[in-house]
Parts: C-alpha cells; structure tokens; sequence
C-alpha cells in the first residue's frame, strides 16, 4: 500500500495518507480497492501482482484515449505502475435516472464515430483480462472484429483443448 499512497502523492503534490481501504467486488485477475484519504479523497485502484509488465500501462492508455474524446465520463488514470493502476474514484448506483440507457447508448455510438482513423483498430495491443488482445488495424470492422477478437480467442481455445 505504500508504493500507491506514494504514487498518489506523487501524481498530485500533495501527502496521501490512508485513512480507509475497502475492497470492491469484480474482477477476477485483480484485487479492485476504493481508497479514502484523510483529506476526504478517494480513488479506485487496481492490484495485480505477477501482471504481465505492460498489462496496467495498456489500460492507462486504453482508458486515457476513452477520456480524450470525452464522449463519455470515464476515470482520470492517476498513477500506474507495473503491478497497479490508480483511478479516479467515481461513485456508482443502482438507480439509473430516466432515459439514462438510451443517453449511454447515444454517447457509446457517438464516441465509435468520433474517431478520425479510417482503419479499425488501436495503436497497440492490449489485454482481455490476462490475456494478450491484437489490436492491429484492419481497413473492414467485420474483418477486424473477426480475426482480432472471435477469431484470436478461438485459435487460442483451440489451442487449450
């Protein structure tokens, strides 16, 4: 936990000092933590020892290309290290207000349409849980979607029996 508070002083300038961590629920490679600090912030962060070295900095550039076009709210990537990732803490409820599934649906559209490229595909690869994704851009989406993510994940469960 010292490694993360001192990342978090780090990022932001100011002493990080725990004053609570609660486990969250989810994931299954990881162990997923809100962090309350004494000076009232909070933060969501991701655990993963033995991760492959690049798998948490994927996800930061991941989630920071998401932000980017802020389309959607998605978390400020804080501080990422090799076995952890901090985020910005965005509190979560079971109520959804009227018409929120169709708002989602609108931006999630609107933010696969404001991309400029017209390949599909990211500027690298990443990771499906622990399992290495390709990414390399294809000029069709169903040829993308085909090889890069049906395709790729039957070869590898044909492979595994």
């Amino acid at each position: 936990m010292d490694a993360i508070l001192e990342a978090i002083a780090r990022a932001s300038g100011r002493p990080a000092e725990l004053a609570e961590a609660r486990g969250l629920g989810g994931g299954c490679i990881g162990d997923a933590r809100r962090l309350s600090l004494r000076d009232g912030r909070t933060f969501f962060v991701k655990q993963q020892p033995g991760a492959p070295p690049d798998q948490l900095q994927r996800e930061a550039e991941g989630l920071r290309a998401l932000r980017a076009a802020d389309v959607l709210r998605v978390p400020e990537v804080v501080a990422v290290a090799r076995e952890f990732i901090v985020l910005e803490h965005i509190e979560t409820s079971s109520r959804r207000p009227p018409g929120f599934s169709r708002a989602f649906g609108a931006a999630l559209a609107e933010l696969h349409a404001s991309t400029s490229a017209a390949r599909f595909g990211f500027a690298h690869d990443n990771y499906l849980g622990a399992t290495p994704q390709p990414n390399g851009e294809l000029d069709d989406w169903v040829e993308f979607f085909g090889r890069r993510r049906i395709g790729y994940q039957l070869g590898l469960a044909r492979e595994r029996g």
